[in-house]
């Protein structure tokens, strides 16, 4: 049997184990990384669990489901009987309470928004016969664990609420402390993808001091410091723009941190929508001139086509 001698065998040790050490620091580094992504683009749910006479009900077990995609988490309620269910993907929850020796409790239409903590505290009732309680309201959406400003334009309004050029930023200036940025000559012309530009200033600050985020990524132009990508309307869940006072998860932006969500799978899980714009831009000034006009067309999940006529060119 042929004998393999190493030369110097402490050495050989050394090195592995300095090698596992390091996959073992990029393995956690990854893990931190990917844990403060998903902070960025998820809320949360916190309560209490509570009894007919007011007293706290521990070890509760609360499950929160999305009722789009059937997405669940789940916690128990510690001593106090307080719970925290934590990084829950934007939109309607159904909460459900059990602990032996209670009934069942269930309340629906619960709204998670993106970057918010919403409190429910969940009264239970002792057992005298099978049966379950189901509550169907929406919680009182209050922020109570956070100083951050800011405010949610969500699926409803950007879709209801009239838009230029299918361009959901317009949408921006509706909060407080959000203008329309000066006109920067080549800033407002026409762009690929999402039509018309609609730059903003956040707090007397230059337009470039405004961080993008899509579903937790770098979306910033990095020589105008506007948005790289604005994907369709349609394909929006939410977007968010925080003001001020945001988690040191954010950075980047002196001005505001604007966090935009699209939607994820959901039930039935086969659908779709295409769109399609023609907006006059002006009205012709003579007999014979053709008015410029705006076009957009193309499925909903994907980058609209635009194209400008003047009268001179197609």
């Amino acid at each position: 049997m042929l004998a393999i001698h190493l030369p110097r065998p402490e050495h050989f040790v050394t090195t592995c184990s300095q090698f596992a050490t390091q996959c073992a620091a990029a393995m956690i580094l990854t893990l931190l990384i990917c844990c403060d992504v998903s902070a960025q683009t998820t809320g949360s749910i916190v309560g209490k669990a509570t009894d007919p006479s007011g007293a706290v009900v521990p070890g509760a077990i609360i499950q929160a489901t999305n009722q789009a995609t059937n997405f669940s988490r789940e916690a128990t309620s510690d001593a106090s009987g307080e719970y925290v269910i934590s990084l829950l993907p934007v939109g309607r929850y159904t909460l459900t309470a059990q602990k032996q020796g209670f009934e069942p409790s269930k309340l629906s239409d619960v709204v998670v928004n993106l970057n918010e903590s919403v409190r429910v505290d969940l009264p239970l009732s002792l057992v005298r016969m099978a049966q379950s309680i189901s509550v169907s309201a929406s919680a009182a959406e209050v922020e109570t664990r956070s100083a951050t400003l800011g405010k949610v334009v969500d699926e409803t309004q950007i879709v209801d609420l009239p838009l230029n050029g299918r361009n959901f930023l317009n949408l921006a200036v509706l909060q407080p402390g959000v203008v329309p940025a000066m006109s920067l000559g080549s800033n407002n012309t026409p762009e690929f993808p999402g039509g018309e530009k609609s730059d903003f200033q956040v707090n007397g600050l230059r337009l470039q001091s405004n961080n993008f985020l899509l579903d937790g990524a770098d979306n910033n132009e990095p020589f105008l410091g506007t948005a790289m990508a604005t994907p369709s309307p349609d394909a929006l869940e939410e977007f968010k723009i925080l003001t001020n006072n945001y988690g040191a998860e954010f950075g980047g932006g002196g001005g505001s941190i604007v966090n935009i969500i699209t939607k994820s799978g959901r039930r039935p899980a086969y659908q779709g929508q295409d769109f399609f714009l023609f907006q006059l831009r002006g009205v012709p000034a003579a007999a014979g001139t053709d008015p410029n006009c705006n076009c957009a067309f193309g499925p909903a999940t994907n980058w609209q086509l635009w194209c400008q006529r003047d009268g001179h060119h197609d």
